[in-house]
């Protein structure tokens, strides 16, 4: 009997501890300390580049789902983006371990709200279920933005401060146009056609002076 409660005790040690780390923590970055280098979404290490402070994952239809944790978001009123950028057309769907809200993101989209329950960590999932959602592995960015407060306030419209731009608007597009050729300007050529005929005349009569001499 105690054998029997010893492994069922282990059993379920091991699983809150692979439940407490199925989430991966977020780690932040500063605005001012973001890489604005364009980053390929297919590139194994573009992790290494968080460019706009964004990182990669994948979701799979009806298969893996990402979860990612965001720490130290308590505070009554505290807001907190998600912003995202899927790699294909699709939908990508998010939800938290707060409340039953589920967000439904197509392309790229920016989400910005208070934080649910002000909890002092907020748990998201990535995936995608039903209508809409194709099979597979779909790559995408995502990052999160917490709002630090302003002399321990936060600020109502803290939403509306934030960029929306996202890793694809760092793409550098070569100029293809040409410059037209410069036009003289016409007066500064009639000037200098007429000093040339000056220099000239000057010249020919300075010739037949000497001759006559």
């Amino acid at each position: 009997m105690e054998k029997v409660v010893f492994y069922l005790s282990l059993s379920i040690l091991l699983l809150s501890i692979g439940s407490v780390s199925a989430c991966e923590e977020w780690v932040a970055i500063e605005e001012e300390s973001y890489n604005r280098t364009y980053a390929d979404i297919n590139d194994p290490n573009a992790n290494q580049f968080r460019p706009l402070g964004f990182k990669k994952s994948s979701y799979t239809f009806e298969g893996a789902e990402p979860c990612v944790e965001v720490k130290s978001t308590d505070g009554n009123g505290r807001h907190i983006q998600l912003a995202v950028e899927l790699r294909d057309s699709g939908t990508l769907q998010v939800k938290n371990n707060k409340n039953s809200v589920v967000i439904d993101i197509n392309d790229s989209a920016a989400k910005c709200n208070t934080v649910p329950a002000a909890a002092s960590s907020v748990q998201y999932t990535f995936y995608c279920l039903g209508a809409g959602c194709e099979s597979g592995q779909k790559f995408f960015w995502y990052r999160f933005v917490v709002e630090k407060p302003e002399g321990g306030k936060y600020e109502e419209n803290w939403c509306d401060t934030l960029s929306s731009d996202v890793p694809s608007s760092l793409i550098s597009i070569p100029s293809i146009i040409t410059p037209p050729p410069e036009v003289p300007d016409v007066e500064d050529s009639a000037s200098g056609l007429q000093f040339a005929f000056k220099i000239v005349v000057l010249t020919v009569s300075t010739i037949i002076v000497i001759i006559l001499l």
